[in-house]
C-alpha cells in the first residue's frame, strides 16, 4: 500500500499523513523532510539560496526516488509538488493520492499561526491578504490536485474516512 496526500500549504497533508500511517502501520515521509535532510538546509533557505528551479527539480528527484524504492508508504508531498515535473502523473501512476480539498479560510486561519514558514507565502501578514494568495494558488494548482485518486473535503474528517477510501 502506498498513499500520497495532496493539497494547498496548510491543508493537513503531514497530520493527517501521520495518522494514517501510525494507523496502517506503514511509513511515514514527509516529501520536505526529506528534500532538508538531503540538502541539509530547510526548505525557506533552499528557496532563497538557490531558488525555486532548483527546489523543484530536487523535489522531483525525491519523490522520484521514494516512488521507486517500492515499499509500502504514505508520503505527505508540498503543496507545488504536484504542479511541476510530471509529479503528479508519478503520483496517480504509483500511490492511492488523496487531494485534500480544505478551505481557503480554515488553512488562512491556520497558517497566521505560523508567518514565513512557507517560502511562497513568506511576508504576508494579514489574513485578507494570505487568503488572497491562497486563492491566487488554489486557481494554478487545482487542476492538478483534481487528478487525484481521490478527492476529500478536509472538513470533519476522522482518521476512518481516510483509510475506507484506501481500503
Amino acid at each position: 500500500m502506498r498513499i500520497s496526500l495532496v493539497g494547498l500549504p496548510g491543508s493537513g497533508k503531514s497530520y493527517w499523513g501521520k495518522l494514517i500511517s501510525q494507523h496502517l502501520d506503514l511509513p511515514f515521509f514527509d516529501l520536505d523532510k526529506v528534500i532538508e535532510e538531503r540538502e541539509w538546509s530547510s526548505i525557506p533557505e533552499i528557496f532563497e539560496e538557490k531558488g525555486e528551479i532548483y527546489f523543484r527539480q530536487l523535489e522531483h528527484d525525491c519523490l522520484k526516488q521514494q516512488i521507486q524504492s517500492l515499499e509500502p508508504f504514505v508520503l505527505s508531498t508540498g503543496g507545488g509538488t504536484p504542479c511541476f515535473h510530471g509529479n503528479m502523473e508519478l503520483l496517480v501512476k504509483h500511490t492511492d493520492t488523496i487531494y485534500l480539498n480544505e478551505s481557503v479560510e480554515s488553512i488562512a486561519l491556520r497558517l497566521m499561526q505560523e508567518p514565513d514558514s512557507r517560502p511562497l507565502l513568506k511576508g504576508v501578514r494579514t489574513t485578507g491578504d494570505l487568503e488572497a494568495k491562497l486563492n491566487d494558488l488554489l486557481s494554478e494548482r487545482e487542476k492538478y490536485y483534481r487528478k487525484a485518486n481521490y478527492v476529500v473535503q478536509n472538513k470533519v474528517l476522522q482518521l476512518k474516512d481516510f483509510i475506507e477510501l484506501v481500503q
